[in-house]
């Protein structure tokens, strides 16, 4: 790693991801029991109003202390979102009551034409998750509406999970190559997020790739001329494993790195281990797992503001968490996120520094009416992470046995 700091300077949105439910419409080999199933409840619409509005004020009150204002973007998410039959008039509801936000969809693509023109005349955007271990009708459903999106001019990107399976591989390169001929934004994708690479490989959730997939991935990453900052130009993989060859921003956001001195634009890092390093997380990203009934800062990073891993606050207790927060501002101080892991899975592009003088600086340019304090280093945070959160209310609930 070259770099000492980044910092992200355009995309001024407070991130939203809103977990509806686990309920989803594939079953996909890498995809863990605490990210999706064939059977949760989903939430109802009364409960799904009442956390839209706890949210408008949350962050109502982070802009009061920001330099810009942020626009909200809530990104739904699973599961797959559209199996909850509240979903569409839930969507109408904050058309109505908040069209000031920016409302997309993270989802499979896997519903009829109908159910596509609901989401086309009620989100801003999607994100369509390729996985190529759907059935051959479900794969096909799912181009289709990528073709209509495109030719109708709807806002969408597609990241493109490309799986070690040597044929499944390759249905994703030749996917690539149909969306560069017709002009669709995409992300290839290694699979793997997981922290933990020894019992991702067990669990099958972090996939290893040959010498020449891997080399497809640095080739692609060779052709963004300006996507890579000057220290991964010409990256040799240093093995098999999806993450050893870094990370672009998962949402194809601008990032500026701090490199000898000089900032320097890129979207992708050769290296994503920010332990002990400060992180702005909490002031651009929430994520909401409605439920289990858990509020996070961000889906994979899982920091809270005492430096645990653990949710922030439950989702029926949002209200009540706010009221927490905007007393603890009104102090003039706020808690400055020190990064207790070792892989950072998502959320990289949020201002972030390794020194703590570059950190205060960072944190004053965005808001610069509170003091940041700052947590120790090498502390021994508590591990309360999302999949054990999950697993205890399967437990409690009687699910874990469920399939």
């Amino acid at each position: 790693m070259s770099f000492c700091a980044i910092n992200e300077v355009k995309d001024q949105r407070l991130m939203v991801i809103w977990d509806l439910g686990r309920k989803c419409t594939y079953a996909c080999s890498y995809c863990p029991p605490h990210r999706k199933n064939n059977w949760s409840e989903t939430a109802s619409l009364e409960e799904l109003k009442k956390t839209a509005d706890d949210l408008e004020r949350y962050s109502n009150l982070l802009n009061q202390y920001r330099k810009t204002p942020f626009r909200l973007s809530a990104s739904f998410t699973g599961g797959e979102p559209t199996v909850n039959p509240d979903f569409f008039p839930f969507l109408e509801y904050l058309q109505e009551k908040y069209p000031h936000w920016n409302r997309t969809l993270t989802t499979n693509g896997f519903y009829s034409e109908r159910k596509l023109r609901l989401v086309m005349a009620n989100t801003n955007y999607s994100t369509i998750s390729y996985h190529c271990e759907g059935t051959v009708a479900q794969r096909e459903r799912v181009r289709e509406n990528i073709r209509i999106m495109n030719k109708e001019g709807y806002g969408f990107k597609v990241n493109v999970m490309f799986h070690e399976q040597d044929d499944l591989f390759q249905e994703c390169a030749d996917l690539c190559r149909w969306f560069d001929a017709i002009g669709v934004n995409y992300i290839p994708r290694v699979i793997g997020d997981q922290g933990d690479v020894k019992q991702g490989l067990k669990d099958k959730t972090v996939h290893t790739y040959s010498d020449e997939q891997m080399k497809w991935f640095t080739d692609y990453w060779d052709r963004k001329k300006g996507n890579r900052p000057k220290s991964v130009f010409g990256i040799k993989p240093k093995g098999n494993v999806g993450q050893s060859i870094g990370r672009p921003c998962c949402g194809d956001r601008d990032m500026e790195l701090l490199e000898d001195n000089e900032w320097v634009q890129s979207k992708f890092v050769d290296s994503n281990n920010f332990e002990n390093w400060s992180c702005m997380i909490n002031w651009y990203f929430l994520y909401i797992h409605q439920e289990i009934d858990k509020i996070w800062f961000h889906q994979t990073c899982q920091v809270n503001l005492d430096g645990d891993v653990a949710p922030a606050c439950s989702v029926s207790g949002f209200n009540e968490y706010i009221d927490t927060l905007e007393s603890q501002m009104n102090t003039g101080t706020m808690p400055y996120i020190r990064c207790p892991k070792t892989h950072c899975g998502c959320g990289l592009c949020v201002p972030k520094a390794k020194s703590d003088d570059i950190a205060k600086s960072l944190f004053n340019a965005h808001v610069p009416n509170l003091e940041p304090t700052f947590m120790e280093k090498n502390r021994r945070p508590t591990f309360g992470t999302l999949k054990k959160m999950v697993g205890q209310y399967d437990t409690q609930n009687g699910n874990e046995d469920r399939e």
